[in-house]
């Protein structure tokens, strides 16, 4: 009897409750195909609430590595040479270094993570949102960036620094939410120039109480 199904494996990025997994199709719940990455916001009557974003390499590598890499060490210890101890070791390194992306690490990241969270009312990161999440975001980014920018663009901004916390997060906003849309080097100078305007000075250190990108970002949940 051979049992398939279906089953989220491999959670990272995890911040204030909220993370990515991955559903896998899995025999005998071994992850064996990928089939969409989400990001859970919560819980309602025991139900995850989660949006699909862009698949996530990190959370796929942890799926295979927690699931299948014991197996692989087993195997190794049954066939037992100098090969199997060196795969073991690599293997057990990864499988160990794979736990350590179940939450967000460093003073960077949680800055990043507690970012989205301020201005779109969830921890994900807008440039790995689907394009047809991000794009009525972006929409509302552009608008609120044109009302603060002063006649800065946003790599101004990240080369000089922004007048006020509230032109900063703007211009990251929008940047961000481009990154979504945007590919190849496109998209990574976007997320490198967001990078630098976080680390560019500015008048203040924090986004406020309520971004004005956080209702859009939540109703999107289901």
């Amino acid at each position: 009897m051979v049992y398939l199904g279906s089953h989220d494996y491999g959670r990272v990025h995890g911040y204030a409750g909220e993370y990515a997994v991955t559903r896998f199709l899995h025999l005998w719940f071994l992850p064996i195909v990928p089939l969409d990455t989400m990001w859970v916001t919560g819980a309602e009557r025991g139900a995850p609430l989660a949006f699909s974003i862009r698949r996530s390499g990190r959370s796929l590598a942890a799926a295979y590595l927690r699931v299948w890499g014991p197996l692989v060490m087993l195997a190794a210890v049954v066939g037992w040479n100098d090969v199997a101890a060196v795969s073991a070791a690599i293997v057990g390194s990864l499988m160990m270094w794979s736990w350590t992306w179940r939450s967000v690490h460093g003073r960077r990241a949680q800055q990043r993570a507690w970012v989205h969270r301020a201005l779109f009312g969830t921890a994900c990161d807008p440039a790995r949102m689907s394009p047809g999440m991000a794009a009525p975001l972006r929409a509302e980014a552009e608008t609120r960036f044109a009302e603060l920018s002063g006649g800065k663009t946003p790599t101004d901004i990240a080369r000089l620094g922004a007048d006020s916390h509230e032109q900063a997060y703007a211009a990251y906003a929008l940047l961000r939410t481009s990154a979504a849309l945007l590919r190849g080097q496109a998209r990574r100078e976007a997320i490198a120039t967001s990078e630098r305007v976080l680390a560019a000075p500015r008048g203040a250190r924090t986004a406020g109480d309520g971004g004005p990108y956080r209702r859009r970002a939540r109703g999107a949940t289901s």
